[in-house]
């Protein structure tokens, strides 16, 4: 699944306000990790946003498996878009 087509799932999250994907690892390996802003009062967690692509792709579709990092709110670039992780 293309990282784009993953944030915007992502962002149907009714608790994720924000969302970025990094398709490459330390390792270079192409194992795609979402990088999740909640929304500040809420208890979401890892296994949510799993739960949340599972129900939605279909599994040969991919998703970030179990690489969710739940953080501080990301800093767009001028264009808009997320700065490379």
């Amino acid at each position: 699944m293309p990282s784009a087509e993953l944030e915007v799932l992502l962002l149907t999250h009714p608790m994720i306000v924000d969302a970025a994907i990094s398709v490459k690892d330390a390792e270079g390996e192409g194992i795609p990790k979402a990088f999740v802003v909640r929304q500040s009062d809420t208890d979401l967690d890892a296994k949510q946003v799993i739960d949340h692509v599972a129900e939605r792709v279909a599994p040969y579709k991919g998703g970030p498996s179990r690489r969710i990092r739940l953080c501080h709110p990301l800093n767009p670039s001028r264009a808009g878009s997320h700065a490379k992780i």
